[in-house]
């Protein structure tokens, strides 16, 4: 048997004289019935030393000395919200919770989790009076008002990035398109896609399921609309057919290259983007759109030609806005030809101006082009007068195609000799002649081959 001192909720002592083998309940209903009229038995709780004590328990199960302090509480319910997606066609879901004004909102977490499993690393608790500030872990509860029938609302907050990083509070069972309605309704972007490490978050889905902590960071991805025209061939008619991408800044031509192929089924391995109002410009895979100013609504344009090179046909992709020198550099990725190493020729013509693009050449779509691959010889003059000077030297670029005849005007018209009433041949002397309709392939000359002239 002991002397105790109950301590009540008023902050006031009273001794009570309490056997080892009293319960805790016996105790509760004695305090109600000598000085507790207004706290029923069950809105008390016990503690002694900070140790809630169980009703059932002996107050031999507690080591308690004559004239220690036992708390009386006040218990009472509170109830935590959890908002769901209005869109959902459910109920917002309650969990309720028996507390004391000297519990913490840690201590409410905790409660939260071992009674009904909540995350308690990813959620923070506010009132409906204090949206957008969420409570404190280490405050007492009884320091907010918190009182009975009291509603605390579970939320969490996570970090945005997009041109810098800014806080928002959501609520706790929000669905990826709760958050993007949000960011529409502050940022002012009609179309955000979310991210996270790596992985984009579905409209349809909660940030719950995700696994997201409190404070976590989500990329915003600012998306747009552009459009792509690809040049197609049908039944002999060409035409422009419109491809409409999703993007955002941070995308690269490689990106819209995967796009176009997984979405649209186009055989991307040959093609090159141009902007419409940028003719000539062939921005490279790894380029970002933004760096370009690819904006909302633009156009991007390609076409096919096919090329024709020793004997072999093939389909290459280019923008329909392409340079000559703009077509070269394609061909140089897909034959490792350099563009002063190439000679193109469309119907006949040869297209000399680099700077030109393919349609001032009335170059359409599935236009046949052939490529021949140049190299260099030199034409050494043999003087029949030998003066002890070097004989002349005429260097020149030339393919196998050409014939022996045109080699001599392609030397006449470049260096202003005539050249077309000599002979020339394989080796400097006199009866080594080459035939003027022979095609310069046919006497196996490759680059820095020597050709001898002999005047007439």
């Amino acid at each position: 048997m002991h002397i105790i001192k109950i301590v009540y909720i008023n902050a006031k002592e009273y001794n009570m004289i309490v056997g080892d083998d009293e319960t805790v309940l016996g105790v509760k209903n004695r305090i109600f019935s000598s000085f507790g009229r207004e706290l029923p038995v069950e809105k008390q709780q016990l503690e002694f030393n900070g140790v809630e004590m169980q009703d059932e328990n002996t107050m031999q199960c507690y080591p308690i000395d004559n004239y220690d302090r036992i708390l009386v509480r006040e218990k009472f319910g509170i109830s935590v919200l959890r908002p769901l997606n209005p869109t959902s066609g459910q109920s917002n879901e309650r969990y309720g919770l028996i507390v004391h004004k000297d519990y913490t909102v840690g201590d409410l977490k905790l409660m939260l989790q071992r009674q009904f499993g909540f995350d308690i690393t990813s959620i923070r608790l506010t009132l409906p009076n204090l949206l957008g500030n969420y409570l404190m872990d280490d405050v007492k509860i009884g320091d907010y008002d918190i009182s009975a029938g009291s509603t605390v609302i579970s939320t969490m907050q996570v970090r945005l990035e997009i041109d810098g990083v800014f806080s928002m509070e959501v609520e706790d069972n929000a669905t990826v398109e709760d958050l993007k309605n949000r960011i529409r309704q502050a940022l002012g972007l009609p179309f955000p896609q979310l991210q996270l490490n790596g992985v984009i978050l579905q409209s349809n889905s909660t940030l719950r399921s995700y696994q997201i902590p409190s404070h976590s960071r989500i990329i915003v991805l600012d998306m747009y609309f552009i459009t792509c025209m690809v040049a197609r061939t049908k039944i002999g008619i060409t035409f422009d057919l419109p491809y409409t991408l999703f993007v955002h800044k941070g995308n690269t031509f490689r990106d819209l290259r995967l796009m176009l192929q997984t979405k649209h089924g186009i055989d991307m391995t040959n093609m090159r983007f141009e902007l419409l109002d940028l003719p000539g410009s062939e921005p490279t895979d790894n380029c970002a759109i933004y760096y370009v100013g690819l904006d909302a609504d633009t156009t991007l344009y390609t076409m096919q030609v096919k090329i024709s090179f020793n004997d072999k046909e093939l389909e290459v992709e280019v923008e329909e806005n392409a340079t000559v020198l703009g077509l070269k550099h394609r061909l140089h990725d897909k034959f490792s030809l350099q563009p002063l190493a190439q000679e193109l020729e469309f119907d006949g013509f040869i297209l000399q101006n680099h700077g030109k693009t393919l349609r001032s050449y009335h170059i359409g779509n599935n236009a046949k082009i052939v490529l021949r691959e140049l190299f260099g010889i030199s034409i050494h003059v043999v003087k029949q007068d030998k003066d002890g000077e070097p004989d002349p030297q005429f260097p020149i670029s030339v393919h196998k195609e050409n014939t022996i005849g045109f080699l001599k005007e392609m030397l006449s018209i470049k260096y202003g000799v005539e050249f077309t009433h000599m002979k020339l041949g394989l080796s400097s002397m006199w009866h080594n002649n080459l035939h003027d309709s022979t095609k310069i392939g046919a006497y196996n000359l490759r680059d820095r081959s020597i050709l001898y002239a002999f005047e007439m």
